[in-house]
């Protein structure tokens, strides 16, 4: 029986790769899959109005069904809540209608591309790999690393001074191509949003000191401040939790040093009650955004990442002024950590199609050096930003809240 081959650069490969690709990255175990909620079911609003949009109840919401080649723009909505008295009795409700108020987020995506170079036909000969699985395999996990550091970047408002082999593709500030990798600009935490230890809402990092670390009286201080505010935090809604109405859920991505914090600073009676109040709320969803290690604490799922942000002593931090309307330096005084806490639609995601295949993304390979090599890349159209709304005229983070702490 003949063998089946498809040669370099066949449009059945291609193909099959790029679904195969695309689909891989999605089902990935990483920290923006489980952030995002599964698509929409025909009935719903967003679809009526021809925007396939991501579940709304989760931190990141994509927009998926961009038309190939119909420009490089999206749009994300919100509708505020109305407000006003109800009309009683025999009182005309003419002249008393209450408007809808609309905020429009617009998004920029870009054809973002990463490449492989295999080897020569010589090197090929001497390994035993299989040349596309080795390179899809590769490349997966780079673009699925890059999406996670640039979802990271954007909710935190910065990409901080923490290097190393995880953060080699999301650049420093001050490096030439950092605005074109990020897409969109990166806005730093409005001073409703921005919470450091020490101070509260709207604090400055330039204040904080060697004491200011996270404890649990900083998480109770954090949450009620929260819980009062004129515009909380949406909760975040999880399929078979019916408890997210009556007591929101919010995520708290945390650096190893401040998960340590936490610890050094909990009873072992306080600890237990954290691991076992998240697995009591686990049970009430199999979502994949619990998993062992987690705690909960006043209904805040505390998740540990190695991939934080950082700004080191005598760093520059980007803030808003107290109204919002300018961005200033401020000098770290100490080492810093920026934890975020996440509620619904924290970050919109847009995919665009590929003009070539339709895909999300795209697998492209092709014979270099007169056919002795073989080069594989993938290219992905896509961007992201915050989502940042002015409310009663003051400009807010929808779905996140950066927390500042010492991390010396």
């Amino acid at each position: 029986m003949s063998q089946t081959n498809i040669p370099v650069g066949d449009p059945k490969a291609v193909k099959a790769f790029s679904v195969a690709l695309f689909t891989k990255m999605a089902r990935a175990s990483t920290f923006k899959n489980k952030m995002t909620g599964p698509a929409p079911k025909d009935s719903d609003a967003a679809r009526r109005l021809k925007q396939t949009t991501t579940a709304a109840g989760m931190p990141i919401v994509e927009i998926r069904d961009l038309s190939k080649g119909a420009g490089d723009q999206a749009s994300y909505d919100i509708v505020d809540i109305l407000t006003g008295l109800p009309t009683m009795g025999d009182r005309r409700v003419s002249g008393r209608m209450m408007g809808l108020s609309f905020g429009t987020q617009q998004i920029r995506i870009d054809q973002m591309r990463a490449g492989v170079d295999p080897g020569g036909r010589m090197t090929r000969k001497r390994t035993l790999h299989d040349v596309r699985k080795l390179s899809m395999a590769n490349l997966e996990g780079y673009n699925a690393t890059l999406l996670d550091n640039l979802t990271l970047v954007h909710m935190a408002g910065a990409r901080g001074t923490q290097t190393g082999r995880d953060w080699s593709s999301v650049p420093l500030e001050s490096h030439p191509e950092f605005d074109e990798i990020v897409v969109n600009p990166v806005l730093p935490p409005t001073p409703n949003r921005r919470f450091v230890v020490g101070e509260g809402f709207g604090g400055t990092v330039g204040n904080i000191d060697n004491t200011d670390k996270l404890t649990l009286t900083v998480l109770d201080q954090l949450r009620t401040e929260i819980d009062e505010s004129e515009y909380p935090l949406q909760g975040i809604s999880l399929e078979g939790d019916d408890s997210d109405s009556d007591d929101p859920l919010y995520v708290l991505r945390l650096s190893p040093t401040g998960y340590q914090q936490l610890r050094d600073t909990s009873t072992d009676k306080d600890w237990n009650t954290l691991i076992t109040a998240a697995i009591q709320r686990a049970s009430m969803s199999k979502h994949p955004l619990f998993k062992n290690g987690d705690l909960l604490w006043r209904n805040i799922l505390i998740k540990k990442s190695r991939r934080s942000i950082q700004f080191s002593a005598g760093s520059t931090v980007r803030e808003y002024n107290a109204a919002a309307t300018s961005i200033s330096d401020v000098t770290a005084p100490e080492n810093l950590g920026r934890a975020v806490l996440l509620g619904a639609q924290a970050l919109a995601c847009a995919h665009g199609s590929d003009e070539e295949n339709g895909y999300h993304l795209n697998w492209h390979e092709e014979k270099t050096d007169h056919g002795a090599r073989v080069e594989v890349s993938t290219s992905m159209i896509v961007g992201m930003q915050k989502l940042q709304f002015k409310l009663d005229g003051v400009k807010t983070d929808h779905g996140c809240v950066t927390v500042d702490f010492f991390a010396g």
